[in-house]
């Protein structure tokens, strides 16, 4: 075989997996998440998430086809328990003491002043990055209720979100003291991918590169006056 062949053939089967896997991605995915009274569940294409309590044993129930597993709350604490543990339990070498040059550290507000058309930039790409990601989801239902101390300030809510109510959207606060959360919705992953490329492509890093070769000395210095 001749390199121009292995480099068409190498060619082809990156196409083919890439279109795999973008097909893959083009199937439109629906979440349910519910949060009603002690129960707490997420529902994925072929599986679910539900957190269970039945007797004194608390934990996860994950479930993905036909298999499914149990993780204990407990089990959970444990182990983070040790990650923590055990890495305080190794010899710390004694870091040899760092001279302070006395740099003046950062000044976030005063550099946001200096480059407000940039950060007013980004921001506004932020914003619109987030409209199109919730245009791109589709809510079939989205109910909670939740509920404050103050009775005051639950009314107060109550005249606030009420006129945003819609027939498959609606959050209000109620007055018994319940807390629930249940949605229902469909969303495509390429399209968010897109638009996440879309976000990080236009991104003004000509600016972003500027700024931060500026200040770069300043920001190592508040890195070692953390450490």
């Amino acid at each position: 075989m001749t390199i121009s062949s292995i480099l068409l053939y190498l060619l082809l089967t990156c196409l083919v997996l890439t279109s795999i896997l973008w097909s893959f991605f083009s199937i439109p995915i629906r979440l349910k998440l519910n949060t009603t009274g002690k129960k707490y569940s997420l529902a994925f294409p072929g599986g679910e998430i539900r957190y269970t309590e039945s007797g004194n044993q608390k934990g996860f129930l994950i479930a993905a086809f036909t298999k499914r597993w149990f993780i204990s709350t407990r089990e959970i604490l444990v182990s983070v328990t040790k990650l923590f543990v055990s890495g305080k339990k190794k010899e710390e070498k004694e870091k040899p003491e760092k001279k302070t040059d006395n740099k003046p550290g950062i000044n976030y507000l005063k550099l946001y002043k200096q480059e407000r058309q940039l950060f007013n930039t980004i921001l506004k790409s932020l914003t619109k990055l987030l409209k199109k990601i919730l245009n791109a989801i589709k809510i079939k239902y989205m109910t909670g209720s939740f509920s404050l101390k103050d009775p005051y300030y639950n009314g107060l809510c109550y005249a606030i979100l009420a006129p945003f109510c819609r027939h498959n959207i609606k959050i209000v606060p109620n007055f018994e003291n319940l807390y629930f959360f249940r949605t229902d919705i469909y969303l495509i992953p390429t399209r968010v991918i897109l638009l996440m490329a879309a976000f990080i492509i236009c991104l003004p890093w000509q600016g972003i590169y500027r700024v931060w070769r500026e200040n770069r000395n300043q920001w190592s210095s508040n890195g070692d006056m953390m450490e």
